[in-house]
């Protein structure tokens, strides 16, 4: 019986042992306080303290179409990044570029269009109508129309576009310009798509 007591002993000390071990090992990597802060160099421009600041993100390139004559042509603009639509609606609402206009670009769409806003709906994006659409001219409103069309489904999930005013669909002339409260696609601007 006192054999079998001293291994049971031994094998408690062992034990004991490698805990020990494992513990002063543990111990000896661990990292002490700093005696003093360290100071980080932020840019200029950042406010210090700011926690509520987010990150502008990558740009994004999107295509917009634009008037070239009497046919759309598509320009690349960068946008910062967003969410949903509004990408895609501020880089259509933006001011003709100086090389956009010495190519011969134009828009048709009204100033208000510098603040398009929309939703997407499955396939179908739904565009609140810029004001002052409606006081232009038929053949400029079939061109501000196959503007947002085309951009719009150049650069989203959606197939097609409807116009809404405050939630409702709103007529507008197709490519033929005869009033359509349906959602609109590319094919009904067949007249103005790009050439070539």
């Amino acid at each position: 019986m006192a054999v079998r007591a001293s291994r049971a002993g031994r094998s408690m000390v062992g034990a004991l042992a490698v805990w020990l071990a494992l513990a002063m090992a543990l111990c000896s990597c661990s990292i002490g306080a700093q005696s003093s802060p360290d100071l980080l160099d932020l840019p200029s421009g950042t406010p210090s303290g700011s926690v509520t600041q987010r990150p502008s993100g990558v740009p994004l390139t999107v295509q917009v179409y634009l008037l070239h004559g009497d046919r759309l042509e598509r320009v690349a603009r960068s946008v910062s990044s967003g969410v949903g639509l509004d990408p895609v609606l501020r880089a259509l609402g933006a001011p003709l570029r100086a090389d956009e206009v010495a190519r011969g670009l134009r828009t048709a769409l009204p100033e208000s269009a510098s603040r398009l806003s929309g939703s997407l709906a499955g396939a179908t994006a739904n565009i609140a109508i810029p004001s002052g659409l409606d006081r232009l001219s038929v053949r400029e409103q079939q061109t501000a129309v196959a503007q947002i069309v085309f951009t719009v489904t150049a650069d989203s999930l959606a197939t097609d576009v409807q116009l809404t005013n405050a939630g409702r669909a709103v007529a507008v002339p197709d490519g033929v310009g005869q009033l359509v409260e349906r959602p609109l696609t590319r094919g009904d601007f067949a007249t103005l798509a790009p050439a070539g």
